[in-house]
Formats: structure tokens, sequence, C-alpha cells
């Protein structure tokens, strides 16, 4: 009787966890009204589940616990909480899977040969131990997961899947794990094998397409910034051309005076003043490839803001075969870099950034060097630093080349940090 009420308790402690849990990583508000439904379902398939138990047996019980408990609870996320149908039944699945964690524990008195009572107990305790850690740790990660796109969601459903399928066909429907068969038991590394591939495939896939999406972003973003400023230079070298315009009668009236009074260098220190006048309202170009020249425009203002030297030597083509949207992941996030780490100099006089960028042959060469207060350390060719926020600007650089099929290189020379890229 003990052991009767005591497996009755497991059963029910079993399909009350897995309901819940399932729940929780669909993100099922615990409203009083979704309480109500899941209470209520929880106490209808108990009651079914009994009752097969009763007029059948627990072979028999198992074998239809697919068909009386997940199956309708898939159906009853699907149309009760309107969830979506590959989510709800990864839910289910995966909640199963966290009751092997008890059901392994729980062989551990049967291995000793201990009561059949204490397996249950082990059981319970251990089921009910998980429990908190499952919906305070696990629930709200996978809730998230389970968000996105069903495309997205492939790799994570193999395991729960593969496993679901693999338990009730070798231990309930047959027995063939116990019976310690060759095949059987040599499945689940296969299926780790499996699924740690598809899992990585996956991804790395998602992983590029991020990446293209968040360089992209970066190079719109440039694009804007870059179109405002060049309406605010244009502005203001329209302003200050009409000035010019209007003066120029009295500079070249002044000039014509000095010349025919015999001042001559007077007259070309006035025409040196409106030649440097006039170099004002030209807009600055660093290169006749627009994507290089925008990058380079945006961190003007920083570059002079923090007062630092930059030297530049770029001859490169107006078109370049790498695209823009690479190029400006490379470049924008090394000059982020270098104007960081030439900003924490303490000598205004030592912030220096020098870029050089030469098309050779069919090769472009980039080389960045900048000063840096701290040199940085190294790990596997990588600089590697423990402030917030930065570090991933250089692994960016990394990937993008590592995708153009080029090389870089990150060394110290001297005071000066040095990024040299092949593409």
């Amino acid at each position: 009787m003990t052991e009767m009420l005591l497996d009755g308790l497991r059963h029910l402690l079993t399909l009350l966890f897995g309901i819940g849990v399932s729940a929780a990583f669909l993100d099922v508000a615990p409203t009083r009204k979704n309480i109500v439904i899941l209470s209520v379902f929880s106490a209808l398939d108990f009651i079914v589940l009994c009752i097969l138990f009763l007029l059948q047996s627990d072979s028999v019980t198992y074998a239809f616990y697919p068909l009386v408990t997940h199956m309708p609870l898939v159906l009853l996320f699907t149309l009760a909480f309107k969830c979506r149908l590959a989510p709800s039944v990864l839910a289910v699945l995966t909640a199963y899977l966290c009751c092997q964690i008890s059901n392994w524990i729980s062989t551990i008195p049967q291995t000793f040969h201990c009561p059949d009572w204490s397996v249950d107990i082990t059981y319970i305790i251990v089921l009910i131990i998980i429990s908190p850690l499952v919906w305070k740790y696990v629930a709200s990660p996978i809730a998230k997961l389970l968000s996105k796109p069903a495309s997205s969601l492939i790799s994570f459903a193999v395991v729960p899947v593969s496993y679901y399928i693999f338990d009730y066909a070798s231990t309930v429907y047959t027995k063939l794990l116990y019976a310690g068969n060759y095949i059987t038991v040599e499945f689940p590394p296969f299926l780790l094998c499996i699924s740690y591939l598809i899992f990585c495939t996956i991804y790395f896939k998602q992983y590029e397409e991020k990446q293209e999406a968040e360089n992209h972003h970066r190079f719109m973003k440039l694009k804007q910034e870059q179109s405002e400023r060049e309406m605010t230079a244009i502005r203001r070298s329209e302003h200050e051309i009409s000035l010019l315009r209007h003066d120029m009668r009295h500079f070249l009236a002044a000039v014509l005076d000095q010349i025919s009074n015999g001042e001559t260098e007077k007259a070309q220190e006035t025409i040196h003043r409106v030649i440097a006048s006039v170099e004002k309202t030209t807009r600055k170009k660093y290169s006749s490839n627009e994507t290089i020249n925008m990058i380079l425009s945006c961190c003007e203002a920083d570059m002079a803001e923090n007062r630092i030297d930059f030297q530049h030597t770029i001859r490169i083509p107006k078109v370049l075969t790498v695209s823009d949207v690479d190029l400006t992941s490379i470049l924008s996030n090394a000059l982020e870099n270098a104007i960081h780490a030439a900003s924490s100099v303490q000598d205004p006089k030592k912030r220096i950034i020098r870029l050089s960028m030469i098309e050779s042959g069919d090769k472009l060469l980039i080389s960045l060097k900048n000063t840096c207060s701290t040199p940085p350390r190294f790990e596997g060719g990588m600089p590697v630093t423990t402030e917030p926020g930065h570090g991933l600007g250089t692994q960016s650089i990394d990937y993008a080349v590592r995708k153009l099929n080029g090389n870089c290189h990150f060394s110290m020379e001297g005071e000066y940090f040095v990024l040299q890229i092949v593409l």
C-alpha cells in the first residue's frame, strides 16, 4: 500500500512538474485564469492515467502517455494559450528531458539493491529540489529562446526530439536499451555528435547573419552622420563664400593700392590671407573612395576633440573589391579603438594615429598605428582587455578579415599599438 501511494505521488508530481515547467518555458503568465486552466487539465489528465493504470498495467500506461498527456498538453498550449505549435512541442519535450535528472538519480539506490520505496523517495526529493532551480535559472532563458522564429529553433530541437523518440523506442515500446543491444547503447553518443554538429552549423550561420546586419547598420549610420556633416559643411561654406564674394572687391582694391605704392610684401600677405580664407571653405577629402572618406570624416570630430595628431597616407582607387559594409566594419572598428587608446595618453603631444592604406597589385594593405598609455595583453595573437564595453572591436575586425580570406596582425612597436591587415 505504501509503495502504491509513493508511486502515485511520484507520477502526480512528475505530471505537475512537466506541465508547470512547459508553461514556464512558453512564458505563460501565472494569472489566476491560466493557473485554473492548467490545474483542471492536470486533474483530468491524472484521473485518466489512474483509470488506465487500474484497467491495464504500468507498462500500458507508459505506452499511452504521449497520447494521453503530451499531445493534449501541446494542443492546450496552442489552442487555449495561443502559443505557436513548434515552441509548444519543444517546450513539452524539453520538460520531459528535465524529468530525466530525477529519473537517473533515483537509479542509484536501485543499483545498490535498496528497497523499492527508496527509489520513489529519491525521485520525489530530487524532483522537489530541481523544480525551483529550473523555474529560477532555466525557464527564462528557454522562454526567450522559444520566442524566436521556428527556423532558429532547429539546432535546439535536435536533442529533446531525438531523445524523446529514443527513450520511448528503447525503453517503453521495446526493451532494447535494458537488453544491452549494441546499436542501442551506441546511439546516445551518435546522437550527441550529430546534435553538436547541427548546432555548430546553424549557430555559425545565425552568427554570420547577425554580424552582417550589425555591419550594415553601422554602415548606414555612418552614411547618415556623414550626410548630416556634409549638409552642415555646405551651409557653412556657402555662408563663408558669400562673405568672401562680398569682401573680394575690398581685398582686390587693397592689393591694387599696395602694389601701386610699391608695398609688395603687404600685397603678398593680403593675397595669402585671401587664399587661406578660400581654403577654409573647402571640405577636406582624404580619398577618392567615398566610403573611406566618409569613415575618416566621421572620426574628424573625435580626433580634434581629443587633440590627436592624425597622419595618413592613402593611395587607393575610387572603387575597391572589398564591399562597403565589410570595409566599414574593419576600418571604423580599428579607428574607434585607436582613438580610444590614443586619447588615454597623458601628454597631448604624444597622441598620435598613423593610417596607411595602399593598394598593391590586387591586395589592399592597411596599417594603423596609435600610441597608447598601457600596452595591451595578448592571448593567441589577439589583444585582450578587461575594460567593460571594449574588446569586441578587435574580434569584429578579425572576423571580417577572415571572412574575406585576408590576414590581420596585432602587435606592439615601441609605444605604438600596430594593426596590419592584408585583404
